[in-house]
């Protein structure tokens, strides 16, 4: 704890990580995790055929400005 990382660069600019608390890793067995993973797993699809059909939408638009 108190430990800090240098500056790391990703899409959104520059970020310095502060260690605040410690916890060493655990497992988790499979059975307690199912339900979160499996609802993780629908959003992650649901978001991606969302995202398809937007992109299908936007390829198809057709749109026309009369004339006044």
């Amino acid at each position: 704890p108190g430990g800090i990382s240098e500056p790391i660069q990703t899409r959104k600019g520059y970020h310095i990580f502060q260690v605040v608390k410690f916890r060493p890793s655990t497992t988790r067995p499979l059975d307690e995790v199912h339900d979160e993973i499996s609802s993780r797993v629908r959003r992650e699809k649901a978001q991606q055929m969302i995202e398809q059909l937007l992109r299908d939408l936007r390829a198809n638009a057709r749109i026309e400005i009369p004339a006044q």
